[in-house]
């Protein structure tokens, strides 16, 4: 669950008279199962599970009570390894008007109508061959390029937008076979602070993180998680790309990706096979991450930078510069 939920905005919502949390989750992964969102509603107060929608039907609990005074062991939150508890802030959704808050004979919510939305208009990219010199003033700031950050006792460390660093640790569990990751900052830039965990997860695959502006974003298991400054969970993205492939180019997701598979006995022999290179947009709304350039290159050899607002692939055959506008 916690590998899909939530994959947005959590709604703030009445069932039986009680506060609940309605969370979105992402679609189902399978081939025959629905592509429709996933939901979860559960009772704000104690967390009990109400209510499951999995996209092709759902499930819900009836009858349930709820004691006055609960046990103190029924629920636990260690906050030294998972920071303190926050209820979300209350939230609605864009576009849609209630036409009433909740029915009074069974507290259920009433159900909205949807206003129509106004599609933003595409994206588009032109494109041009730069100059010689252009091409050699960009290979010169390329080798001027910063390295990996660096925080002593940590291997896999970068920069936070708000300052200090972000910490990712790797070990393994031997009696399980998978790989254990913790997931932490330090707040200030001296490194000196100690490292404020945040989460801890095991997986089969290694775990990645992006920094794209001022936006967090995690890899693991096949799906993108998109982080608040203090690393808590904002919403999953289904896995844009193959994690080998996947970079941040300037303020975009880039990524190179194999052509489809064909019957061409020859594809499979190429070293160097063609493909499509892409970008995808770190602001998308929607369970997958939204493409916004695709072009056909050679081969996996290609090379991607972000200068001065423009995209600039470099193949074998030279180098082309794509520039967005709407």
């Amino acid at each position: 669950l916690d590998q899909l939920f939530p994959s947005g905005p959590v709604e703030e919502t009445v069932r039986g008279g009680r506060d609940c949390l309605r969370i979105p989750g992402l679609p189902a992964q399978h081939l025959k199962a629905s592509p429709a969102a996933r939901w979860i509603t559960v009772d704000a107060g104690t967390g009990v599970l109400l209510a499951v929608d999995n996209g092709d039907g759902c499930g819900e609990l009836v009858d349930v009570s709820y004691p006055d005074v609960l046990p103190a062991d029924a629920f636990m939150w260690d906050s030294d390894r998972f920071g303190t508890p926050r209820r979300p802030d209350p939230w609605r959704p864009t576009g849609v008007v209630d036409e009433g808050e909740t029915d009074a004979g069974t507290g259920m919510p009433t159900e909205r109508q949807e206003e129509p939305v106004a599609e933003p208009a595409a994206p588009s990219w032109s494109e041009r061959t730069p100059s010689a010199d252009e091409v050699r003033r960009t290979g010169e700031l390329a080798d001027e390029a910063a390295g990996p950050v660096e925080l002593p006792g940590h291997a896999r460390v970068w920069r936070h937008p708000d300052g200090g660093y972000i910490v990712l640790d790797e070990s393994e569990d031997d009696e399980r076979r998978v790989l254990v990751y913790r997931l932490g900052y330090v707040a200030d830039d001296s490194g000196k602070s100690d490292v404020r965990w945040v989460e801890e997860a095991t997986s089969w695959d290694p775990m990645f993180v992006y920094v794209i502006g001022d936006r967090i974003f995690s890899l693991s298991d096949d799906t993108l998680t998109l982080r608040d400054a203090d690393l808590g969970v904002v919403r999953r993205y289904r896995e844009p790309a193959s994690r080998f492939w996947l970079t941040v180019v300037g303020p975009w997701f880039g990524a190179f990706e194999y052509r489809p598979m064909t019957d061409d006995d020859e594809w499979w022999e190429e070293d160097n096979r063609p493909g499509t290179f892409r970008l995808f947009d770190p602001e998308s709304d929607g369970a997958e991450l939204d493409v916004v350039l695709e072009v056909p290159v050679a081969s996996s050899e290609v090379t991607a930078q972000w200068v001065d607002g423009e995209l600039w692939l470099s193949e074998a055959g030279g180098v082309t510069v794509f520039r967005k506008f709407v």
